[in-house]
């Protein structure tokens, strides 16, 4: 049961299981990809089933997933549900510390716009620098 003010992670074969484990310490509900699909499931069945059940995906896949984005929107007239992302563009050593410490703003983030679904937040967490953003997935 996911707990008020927490958010449900879904980490992808690429992230190490210390982030989950510090996601989860920290009070969310983390699903490992390994734990319920195939290790080689194509990236655009990892992007369904988080849009599906509102996941927020944990990679450090970030190229192949901002192309699914950008394919999945120009390709289809009908709505693209949003696909909440941490993307990891640090060092797979340094993502649990760097997780650890940018988790205030992403929770902050989510709590502003989980409920808004023309909104998509995606945050890039580098080696020394963090980024969020807010991509529209269709008209506010």
């Amino acid at each position: 049961m996911q707990k008020r003010g927490s958010i449900h992670f879904f980490t992808d074969n690429d992230v190490a299981n210390q982030v989950g484990d510090t996601l989860r310490d920290l009070g969310h509900e983390v699903t490992r990809l390994r734990d319920v699909m195939l290790d080689d499931s194509p990236d655009e069945i990892v992007a369904s089933a988080c849009r599906d059940r509102r996941l927020v995906l944990v990679t450090h896949n970030v190229k192949d997933f901002r192309r699914i984005v950008r394919d999945q929107l120009n390709a289809s007239k009908a709505v693209v549900g949003a696909l909440h992302r941490i993307e990891l563009k640090c060092d797979q050593a340094a993502a649990q510390r760097r997780i650890a410490e940018e988790i205030g703003h992403i929770e902050l983030d989510w709590a502003r716009y989980e409920n808004a679904p023309e909104c998509e937040l995606r945050v890039t967490i580098e080696n020394s620098a963090v980024r969020l953003a807010r991509d529209w997935v269709r008209k506010p």
